[in-house]
């Protein structure tokens, strides 16, 4: 049995941005520690090539597209056929059942989303204890402008009362984009919330991200934001006692659209390097139009001016941003409360 295993899926769309992500963890870990993982979901000609650096960079790479379709109709029947049209991705589902697609014998499995850069070792991940059952996912976004008292916008707030999380958790609503979880664990957590996904019919606001925190909420543990960095507080990077070590670059623009606040040349300048490492992908970094980049710019540049105006606002959400929950025993403050197994909430 191998240590542990860093998982990818992708598909062809951001195909290119996973690689960069999956090399530098690749970088980042020792291949005796882990194996690094890319699934591919979509077929087409360029899989050869993407197959071919792969090996050259020491990452597995898995073409599960015929696989991926057929689990996700055995999982979701008609929810599959009808209501994934532009809607949603089928990569954020697999990740559900990376266990059906992966062969190995691992002990720990380390899953990170592809629009994101590896900035330090990630070997704290792979050998921490972890308790039978659980999984470790830090704080979403709007759970850290929650737990520091400010208010969310409906249209990025989960609906809490129907995933039937309670009060004492919601500030605990976890992002999807970084998971630690014991190999064997994850085939039923995974399981679980892929299951609970179809119960919805497909409805939830926030896909397998709501399933997760309906589904399996008592088997979480809080992770620090260390390893899943919301980019829209990357100016507030200096008032931490960490670097972050993942940053998640959610939600328009992305750092390889350009240099656009409150990141800068080094984070676009990884896709470029990759790029220039191999210039046959060139054509697969995603752009924007003029039009679009130059609206993109005047936007960031003054949100990412306003927010470090905002010192008083800046302190709150860094407080909360540099609690160091894989650090230290998990509180019982921080452990979920005991209650039947959680399930989707039907609305009226």
């Amino acid at each position: 049995m191998k240590p542990g295993c860093i998982c990818y899926v992708t598909d062809r769309n951001y195909l290119f941005i996973t690689l960069v992500s999956a090399m530098q963890a690749r970088a980042q870990v020792a291949s005796s520690r882990a194996d690094v993982l890319l699934l591919a979901i979509d077929d087409g000609p360029e899989i050869d090539t993407y197959r071919r650096i792969c090996d050259r960079e020491g990452i597995v790479f898995l073409n599960v597209a015929a696989r991926a379709e057929a689990v996700l109709k055995d999982a979701l029947g008609d929810i599959y056929r009808t209501g994934f049209a532009g809607r949603i991705s089928a990569a954020t589902l697999v990740r559900l059942v990376i266990s059906d697609f992966v062969t190995g014998d691992y002990g720990r499995m380390l899953y990170i989303d592809g629009d994101t850069q590896i900035n330090g070792s990630l070997d704290i991940l792979l050998q921490r204890d972890l308790p039978a059952g659980r999984f470790l996912a830090a704080r979403d976004y709007t759970s850290v402008m929650r737990s520091a008292g400010f208010a969310v916008p409906d249209r990025f707030s989960p609906n809490f009362q129907r995933l039937g999380v309670p009060e004492a958790r919601r500030n605990y609503y976890f992002n999807a984009g970084v998971i630690v979880s014991d190999f064997e664990d994850w085939k039923t957590i995974g399981r679980n919330a892929l299951a609970y996904f179809a119960d919805s019919g497909g409805t939830l606001q926030f896909h397998d991200q709501d399933a997760l925190n309906g589904a399996c909420w008592e088997q979480h543990l809080p992770l620090s934001n260390r390893w899943n960095f919301p980019r829209q507080f990357l100016h507030l990077r200096a008032r931490l006692s960490y670097q972050p070590e993942i940053v998640h670059f959610m939600a328009n623009p992305k750092p390889w659209h350009g240099v656009l606040p409150p990141w800068g040349k080094k984070e676009y300048g990884a896709y470029r390097e990759v790029i220039d490492r191999y210039p046959e992908l060139a054509g697969d970094i995603p752009t924007l139009s003029p039009a679009r980049f130059q609206a993109y710019r005047l936007k960031s540049t003054y949100y990412d001016l306003r927010d470090r105006l905002q010192v008083r606002r800046n302190g709150r959400i860094a407080a909360i941003l540099d609690e160091q929950f894989l650090d230290v025993p998990h509180r019982a403050a921080d452990r979920p409360p005991t209650s039947a197994t959680p399930r989707l909430v039907t609305q009226p």
